[in-house]
């Protein structure tokens, strides 16, 4: 926020980032996952969920897409499921009218 500006200089040195790390919002999505494993999502968890994944699917720094496809492949990457769970993303299908697919990826073509 605007009124936030003049105290940029302390807020740096006191460690607070522009935007979250890719680790960070990973974190986040994990500790979601573990504290929910096995039940559906609220309307708020999903809200914040599908916001970490659009922030995730947003970074364009290589480092944070790195961290991101690690942790992908270490099933530490974790999407919304149509059942209202976090599944793990290497997992995910997409399914169409004409089948499924495996996503293992953040889709963003919807």
């Amino acid at each position: 926020p605007a009124a936030l500006i003049p105290h940029l200089k302390l807020l740096k040195a006191l460690g607070v980032q522009e935007a979250p790390s890719a680790q960070w919002l990973l974190d986040c999505l994990a500790h979601v996952a573990s504290e929910t494993r096995g039940r559906c999502l609220d309307v708020n968890h999903r809200a914040a969920v599908l916001q970490v994944l659009g922030l995730l699917h947003g970074l364009s720094l290589p480092a944070d897409q790195a961290v991101v496809a690690v942790a992908n492949k270490a099933g530490k990457l974790f999407v919304l499921a149509a059942d209202g769970q976090l599944c793990e993303a290497s997992r995910a299908v997409a399914l169409t009218p004409g089948g499924g697919r495996l996503l293992g990826r953040i889709d963003s073509s919807q």
